[in-house]
C-alpha cells in the first residue's frame, strides 16, 4: 500500500543562498541535507563539544570556514539549540 515517495523539495545549489529547513522531528531533514550537500562543512549542535565550542567562541565558525579551501556551503544542524538572547554572535 505504501511505497517510496520521491521528495518534492527544491533546495538551492551550494553557495547560492541561505535558508532554514524546518519540519517535524525525525523526518529526514538532516539526511536530506547530507545527501544534497555532501561536501559542506557540517556543524551539529546536538554534539555537546560542538555546541560549547561555537557558543563560547562564535568567532571559531568564521575561522574554520576561512581555513577550508573550497567550502561553499555550511550546514548548522539543530541551530535552534542556540539560546535566545545569547551573548554570542553565533
Amino acid at each position: 500500500m505504501f511505497g517510496n515517495y520521491k521528495r518534492q523539495l527544491r533546495l538551492p545549489a551550494p553557495g547560492k543562498e541561505t535558508f532554514f529547513l524546518l519540519g517535524p522531528r525525525q523526518t529526514g531533514k538532516s539526511t536530506l541535507l547530507r545527501e544534497k550537500y555532501p561536501e559542506s562543512l557540517w556543524i551539529d549542535l546536538l554534539k555537546p563539544e560542538e555546541f560549547r565550542r561555537y557558543t563560547e567562541h562564535p568567532e571559531y565558525l568564521r575561522q574554520e570556514i576561512m581555513s577550508r579551501d573550497g567550502v561553499s556551503f555550511v550546514v548548522i544542524d539543530e541551530v535552534q539549540k542556540v539560546p535566545r538572547g545569547s551573548s554570542s554572535n553565533f
